[in-house]
């Protein structure tokens, strides 16, 4: 369900910041913000069982987390060398037909044009394919195009399916790729057990219900 009904204490939560309007576009104008997207950011990376030097920063949607992951995805790999010299070199980035389509825009919006974008085939429970991953990156490293990252479905638009986040580790290993996760279910405990029920939960003033996830 993308548009739930709002629970009461997101109502007044949004009431509250639209009566203080507040300027948050920089930490010296809205330093509250700030501190308390750290604190956020800080537990749901305990959460995940992430060290102390994890981070990162909440968005308006799912839509520009994609984007921003795949930007520092494209940052990462290059070394940041495209970010000062645009796209130099042929790249591809890998995920499953079961994508959300702000991969896609993501993929077009960093500049590396969607024909880079490998959607590839899932299995009986709708997670991508390992040999298909395996031999789309074989092949496109034959014909000299770079893997640039792997977009891992953590619970997927869809029917909630959730890509086997140690194997695409593994795979990424190998050829230096980095991994990028679509949260669009916020899957965790080891991002292959535990989700949470609503896809937009993390964004929307609903209430946050959990399930357990079937055993892959």
């Amino acid at each position: 369900l993308i548009t739930p009904s709002p629970s009461p204490i997101g109502i007044i939560a949004d009431f509250i910041c639209s009566a203080l309007n507040q300027n948050i576009g920089a930490y010296t104008i809205g330093p509250s913000a700030v501190a308390m997207e750290r604190r956020t950011v800080r537990w749901l990376t305990d959460l995940a069982g992430y060290d102390d030097k994890a981070g990162g920063n909440l968005t308006s949607g799912g839509m520009m987390a994609n984007f921003i992951g795949l930007k520092l995805a494209r940052d990462c790999v290059s070394g940041d060398r495209i970010q000062h010299e645009g796209v130099q070199q042929r790249w591809a980035v890998y995920t499953s037909e079961e994508r959300h389509v702000s991969v896609d825009k993501a993929v077009d919006a960093v500049g590396l044009g969607r024909t880079a974008l490998r959607a590839l085939p899932t299995d009986s429970e709708f997670r991508i394919r390992l040999d298909a991953l395996e031999a789309a990156i074989a092949e496109d490293h034959k014909r000299g195009i770079r893997a640039l990252c792997i977009v891992g479905i953590f619970g997927s638009t869809n029917t909630g399916a959730i890509d086997p986040v140690r194997d695409l580790r593994r795979l990424g290993g190998i050829g230096g790729e980095a991994i990028v996760g679509d949260w669009d279910a916020r899957a965790l405990d080891d991002l292959a057990r535990l989700e949470l029920e609503e896809s937009h939960a993390a964004r929307k003033p609903i209430r946050l219900a959990r399930r357990r996830a079937p055993t892959p």
